[in-house]
């Protein structure tokens, strides 16, 4: 798994993506399984939780931002992100259908937009979102460097103090 500490997408995430990339690179598809931990249910399953959605989208739209650059291996940041709940995204557990697609690259800006659907032709939209995305300039930080890496403050007992 290339980031198993990621929230989203790694080891502990409450959902199950698969993920297709456009032979152009403008264009992603995922499979999204939303997990009984994604609900807005306190004490029985109920729909999507907004939150859970938003931070689907933001996620997406950054990787899809990333794959569709000229220049591979450059960071962005999330600089917005506008989300319009529409319906209800449900049943939960369950499965849907994200798409993104790079809407427009201005030098270092990117604007990706994207949908959540049951995934049918004809189903309605239930979510959509805009996000907007910068290029990062210079090297990644030692700490992001290659990606496999984790690095934490070291620990300090409160005795180390004395």
């Amino acid at each position: 798994m290339a980031a198993p500490l990621h929230y989203m997408i790694g080891r502990m995430s409450p959902f199950y993506i698969e993920r297709f990339i456009s032979r152009d690179r403008q264009r992603m598809l995922l499979a999204v399984y939303y997990g009984a931990y994604t609900t807005n249910g306190a004490h029985e399953l109920g729909v999507g939780q907004g939150g859970a959605q938003a931070a689907l989208f933001d996620c997406l739209c950054a990787t899809c931002a990333v794959v569709a650059q000229e220049e591979p291996r450059r960071r962005v940041a999330t600089a917005d992100l506008a989300v319009q709940m529409r319906r209800p995204v449900g049943p939960i557990p369950g499965v849907f259908r994200m798409e993104a697609w790079l809407h427009s690259r201005e030098g270092r800006k990117h604007t990706v937009r994207a949908t959540i659907t049951l995934g049918g032709p004809e189903d309605p939209v239930l979510a959509s979102a805009e996000a907007m995305h910068l290029e990062l300039r210079g090297p990644p930080s030692p700490s992001t460097a290659g990606g496999g890496g984790v690095t934490a403050p070291p620990h300090q007992s409160p005795r180390s103090k004395l």
